[in-house]
């Protein structure tokens, strides 16, 4: 906020990053990936699958184990359908990450893929599962089966992205291929960028501004856990392996693409929550994050991190797969996380919102000054500042003692924690007068 005197510091004014006085702003994400990012049982016999269909209805409701390739799929698209019940009925819109092909209808065009690569670095010693290992020997797409999502609907997520999309939610990107990116080339990443975008744009989907790393890839926690000193390509003998995030040139090429934030940074984890920062001093922001799942398993532990994210004023995205909401007990769990958050939304403390809106707002309110005038007494003149090119709707300012507002009309509200104002147009300032009582503000 811009000073214009001590009148600001006296009054206690400033700002608020988030929607309305909200303390913190909270996210719900999905990792959202089909069987394309791990392979395909390729020799599966038809009366198999014939037998999976068959027994499909138990399965849904069962703990059985669906998480290998082609089980895979089929467990993301029925985690998805327990997912948008739950957000549906609670009301709460979410940020769905998706990989190329959950953009996908189908590929009856035999359409290759630019991006097909290998992955050289995914070996058992770095931490990989054989889910992924197989990669290291054969491009990533070596199983496409060339149909469409009625035939291979655990390949092909075009239909249920399309409902996904038209009940309110966003979908932002999880890379085509689903690599490693801090140890990815540099021209890989390039390549998987520009067409994620472009499948996104001839599939009716907006561009994205935010990518989450498949793999939580940023690269630091890979090597943190294994405490390895060398990278594909690269001996760092020597340097603080702390230091190996995304090269610059990965950073520029994803800025180049449009994406102008990043979640699941895995230096990050671990890490308390905070408000939007850039990414290791680079030409890009991150947010930060923390897996859901403990978090819908002990209750305590999600109060925890709520609390922690209030007190940090953070921008915190709480993000899982689909694949873990998928039993009637998991149902059930993410429940019950769901309405603690929505529980606290509807109170005003935390904003619950996609990733996208959470940080449009705030590079808005970045746009924004408050500037304060002595009139007489306890009494000032309030002038909010949008220098930007887009309205920011419910901008909040935080002040210190209880704010009685004198000669405004509707578009500004007294709230706990100080004042909302509805509308703020671009290149506008909006003034009225306020004062300033000692004793506490209580609705």
């Amino acid at each position: 906020m811009r000073k214009s005197g001590p009148v600001e510091e006296q009054a206690g004014i400033r700002l608020s990053p988030y929607r309305g006085l909200a303390a913190a702003a909270v996210a719900l994400s999905f990792d959202y990936e089909t069987s394309a990012a791990y392979g395909d049982l390729a020799n599966l016999k038809s009366k198999l699958r014939g037998a999976f269909f068959r027994n499909m209805g138990r399965i849904w409701q069962s703990r059985k184990d669906l998480s290998f390739c082609y089980g895979l799929g089929y467990g993301m698209r029925h985690g998805a359908e327990n997912v948008l019940a739950v957000l549906g009925w609670l009301g709460v819109r979410a940020t769905w990450f998706a990989s190329g092909h959950a953009l996908l209808l189908g590929n009856r065009e035999r359409k290759a893929f630019r991006i097909n690569q290998t992955l050289p670095y995914a070996t058992r010693e770095a931490g990989f599962t054989e889910i992924v290992t197989w990669r290291r020997d054969k491009p990533t797409f070596s199983f496409e089966p060339f149909s469409d999502h009625t035939k291979h609907p655990y390949w092909y997520f075009g239909d249920q992205s399309a409902r996904i999309a038209a009940a309110g939610h966003d979908i932002q990107c999880h890379t085509v291929s689903h690599p490693y990116v801090a140890l990815e080339p540099p021209e890989n990443v390039a390549l998987d960028l520009e067409d994620w975008q472009a499948i996104a744009v001839a599939n009716g989907f907006r561009p994205a501004t935010v990518l989450a790393f498949p793999f939580c890839g940023d690269a630091y926690r890979l090597y943190d856990r294994l405490q390895l000193r060398t990278q594909i390509g690269k001996t760092v003998e020597g340097e603080p392996y702390r230091v190996l995030v995304c090269p610059d040139q990965t950073i520029r090429l994803l800025r180049g693409n449009g994406i102008q934030l990043l979640t699941r940074c895995g230096s990050r984890i671990g890490a308390r929550p905070g408000p939007f920062s850039t990414y290791y001093d680079a030409p890009i922001h991150c947010m930060s994050d923390v897996l859901a799942v403990p978090l819908m398993q002990h209750p305590g532990l999600l109060g925890e991190a709520v609390r922690d994210a209030i007190d940090a004023g953070a921008a915190l995205d709480l993000w899982l797969h689909p694949l873990s909401v998928f039993s009637v007990e998991e149902c059930s769990q993410f429940e019950a996380m769901v309405g603690f958050l929505v529980d606290f939304s509807k109170r005003g403390t935390i904003w619950l919102a996609p990733i996208s809106e959470i940080w449009e707002h705030s590079r808005r309110v970045a746009a924004c000054t408050v500037t304060v005038e002595a009139i007489a007494g306890n009494e000032l003149r309030v002038a909010a500042r949008n220098a930007g090119e887009a309205t920011v709707s419910e901008l909040g300012l935080e002040v210190s003692d209880r704010p009685i507002v004198v000669n405004a009309d509707a578009n500004v509200r007294a709230h706990e924690r100080g004042l909302v104002i509805a509308q703020l147009g671009a290149g506008s300032t909006y003034s009225f007068r306020l004062r300033l009582e000692s004793s506490p503000w209580t609705p």
